[in-house]
């Protein structure tokens, strides 16, 4: 909830001289914001797969959501740029995974979450 209290502050900047004005530590709140609205919060009731989630879904989605935040902004700190970020594979795996991951294999959530992990960690590892 915090994150999009920041992110309706950050949007007032945004809109009046844009986002690449903001440092990188802002925007991945910005990202993070928008991978939340779109790839948790919005359903779609005529999607097979996304018409209905289970609390145990939405709650592993809602983890690698938060991953992305606290491990990006570690890599950021690091010298990390948000486009690496977003550039990575593994963001979209979690734009898509609503879509791709059915109540019945939730546990491709956790693959997606070892994935956004070890991506990070190489993004990490070329700024020690």
């Amino acid at each position: 909830m915090d994150l999009l209290q920041q992110e309706g502050k950050l949007q007032q900047v945004v809109k009046l001289v844009g986002p690449d004005v903001l440092p990188d530590t802002q925007r991945i709140i910005l990202e993070t914001c928008d991978i939340f609205k779109n790839a948790f919060l919005q359903q779609n009731s005529y999607d097979k797969v996304d018409m209905y989630c289970t609390p145990e879904k939405q709650i592993k989605m809602l983890r690698v959501i938060l991953d992305f935040y606290k491990l990006g902004l570690e890599n950021i700190k690091k010298g990390a740029n948000i486009q690496q970020l977003k550039n990575l594979e593994v963001h979209s795996d979690i734009m898509r995974m609503k879509f791709s991951v059915s109540n019945d294999e939730i546990g491709k959530i956790d693959a997606i979450r070892d994935k956004l992990q070890k991506a990070m960690q190489q993004v990490a590892e070329m700024y020690e």
